[in-house]
């Protein structure tokens, strides 16, 4: 396992404990392949969302995202920025965050219980992913997985509704 992917591995951990409701009394230190690194509880105190998290992930400019079952957040290692996943232009909107996933243009794909959207760094604006609206009634029910291939297409997994993909020759649900 790389350094890199072992810390997020970590992080994430520490994450979920503290998520459901193990209380460290601060900060601790773990050692990662002769490395010390400093863990601290991040909560509703400072400012999360909401202490539930169910998921995690660090973008390219280092800024960790926490979804969690009220919102998503934005950690610089020092504040919690909230962002209410809501499209303002389509009226559609879920805060309950399952998971999280960094195309390679550095777009953040959100993944509700209620559907996909995105959060476009440039113009920190949230969008629903209306792409599959066409297909089996759209992509509307709650999402396990998002990645992303080298072809720069996007992959949703809808346990009861099927496979999504959205490329540049348009969406197919398979």
């Amino acid at each position: 396992m790389k350094k890199e992917s072992l810390t997020y591995f970590l992080l994430k951990v520490s994450i979920y404990i503290s998520s459901i409701g193990l209380i460290f009394a601060g900060p601790f230190p773990l050692s990662a392949q002769g490395k010390e690194r400093v863990f601290s509880h991040i909560s509703i105190d400072e400012g999360l969302s909401a202490n539930h998290v169910k998921a995690v992930m660090r973008d390219r400019n280092g800024f960790l995202w926490i979804g969690t079952t009220n919102g998503l957040n934005r950690y610089d290692g020092s504040l919690v920025k909230r962002y209410s996943c809501h499209d303002s232009e389509r009226n559609k909107g879920n805060n309950n965050i399952g998971y999280l996933y960094e195309d390679s243009k550095g777009t953040i794909w959100i993944g509700t219980d209620r559907g996909v959207y995105y959060y476009t760094p440039e113009t920190e604006i949230i969008s629903y992913a209306d792409y599959w609206d066409d297909l089996a009634g759209g992509a509307l029910n709650w999402v396990q997985d998002i990645e992303g291939d080298d072809k720069g297409n996007i992959w949703v997994l809808i346990p009861d509704q099927g496979i999504f993909r959205t490329s540049a020759n348009g969406v197919n649900l398979y």
